[in-house]
């Protein structure tokens, strides 16, 4: 038995005339500190404990079930699913945790408290211990050049304090918390609402990763207003809308909206095929089904970021990359393979910013055999505008057309294929 004092807060749960607590197994060993820790009960009867109580609505609605499900998903909002779904969800999950072990139990055991002939006087006060203050300070700038990230919005617990606060980054990218006690904190970022338009990834820690020859940081601030963790995931043969935001935990209109900044039904349709390659459509004939056929066939996840252990008294930089949609853009050219192999033609697309170019040739013509050139551009940028040019030795780039953007390229390609 044991006192309780190892648990998660307010993770308890009755099973008849005993009572267990819960932990997350790798908190274990650094709560004990070395000294003996509780006695851990069979994974049978945790789990009993817990279906037992899984019909009691005190063990829903923001108790135990629902805490121990944030502990273990680290996730810091419900999906959108109806009640009795979220509650299977919750109660599915926390069950998994604990037939892994991710999850322990202990029973825990209350004495009842001593009977006095008149009230025990109180113990004297102690004086608090005092300790210098400190400052935490968090600091976020682009990888690629150290510009600041200002107007991110992100959760910060200070030491000391078991709550976290909704702070903004300023103009230089920073976050400054003033007088607080010396230790560690934690940041997070959230998915609720998050585009990947309007999102960035942690890549790493400290100094910017170029050289720093000592001048500010030059350039605005970045429009980025989440930070997340990104799961990249290949779409497959049996893939669904459905399966798919299951995977990732939301709602597909919410999962399309990360995705593309739309919940739409044509539009999403429209960006399956451009920015996912789908090309098969279900029995209705109206939507796109996945495939393994699918190029690149990709659908992006967020999980919500976090980072422990923050230490005071030094400014905690993270280098940030800002995500960016892409897509695939196929062009058809009205030239010979013949005489561009005779001539040694390239063909070279690029950005007017000069973020993107790709260059081919006739050996990555996709339709061999006739008397066009068909090529495929991959990992373009939809926010762009494109220029393509035929480059020959000798002579001056002859350009094929100027500053189209991505869904004109597209659009262009989709009418030729219904065309043919």
């Amino acid at each position: 038995m044991t006192s309780g004092r190892w648990g998660l807060h307010g993770s308890r749960v009755k099973c008849g005339i005993r009572e267990y607590s819960f932990l997350l197994s790798w908190d274990l060993h650094r709560l004990t500190g070395g000294e003996p820790g509780p006695e851990l009960v069979s994974t049978w009867d945790a789990e009993r404990a817990l279906e037992m109580n899984a019909s009691d609505a005190a063990y829903f609605g923001g108790s135990v079930i629902e805490k121990l499900y944030f502990a273990v998903t680290r996730r810091f909002d419900l999906p959108s699913l109806s009640p009795g779904d979220l509650d299977a969800l919750m109660l599915s999950t926390v069950l998994d945790a604990v037939r892994s072990g991710e999850l322990v139990a202990f029973e825990v055991e209350w004495s009842a408290p001593p009977q006095y002939s008149r009230a025990p006087e109180p113990p004297a006060e102690q004086p608090a211990e005092e300790r210098p203050p400190a400052t935490f300070d968090v600091q976020v700038v682009l990888d690629v050049d150290g510009s600041p990230v200002g107007q991110l919005s992100l959760g910060v617990k200070e030491p000391a304090s078991d709550e976290f606060r909704s702070l903004r980054t300023d103009g230089d990218g920073r976050i400054h918390i003033g007088h607080t006690v010396r230790g560690t904190g934690d940041v997070r970022g959230d998915v609720k609402g998050a585009r990947l338009d309007q999102s960035a990834v942690v890549v790493g820690w400290g100094a910017t990763r170029i050289e720093d020859d000592g001048a500010p940081p030059t350039g605005e601030a970045q429009p980025v207003r989440y930070l997340v963790k990104l799961e990249e995931y290949r779409v497959q043969d049996g893939d669904t809308p459905e399966s798919v935001a299951t995977r990732a935990r939301m709602s597909w209109p919410d999962l399309a909206f990360f995705n593309w900044g739309t919940r739409m039904p044509e539009e999403i349709s429209r960006r399956l095929a451009s920015e996912v390659g789908c090309t098969k459509k279900g029995a209705n004939g109206n939507s796109f089904v996945f495939s393994n056929d699918d190029r690149p066939g990709i659908i992006h996840i967020p999980r919500p970021f976090s980072e422990e252990g923050l230490v005071t008294g030094k400014m905690n930089v993270m280098r940030v990359q800002p995500l960016r949609r892409t897509g695939r853009i196929r062009i058809r050219l009205g030239i010979d393979p013949r005489q561009a192999t005779v001539r040694h033609q390239r063909f070279r697309l690029f950005s007017e910013d000069g973020a993107f170019e790709q260059e081919k040739g006739v050996e990555d013509d996709l339709l061999k055999g006739d008397e066009c050139l068909d090529f495929e551009f991959t990992e373009c940028p939809v926010d762009r505008s494109f220029s393509l040019e035929i480059v020959q030795a000798g002579t001056e780039p002859v350009r094929v057309f100027d500053g189209a953007s991505f869904e004109e390229l597209h659009d262009n390609h989709e009418e030729e294929g219904a065309r043919a």
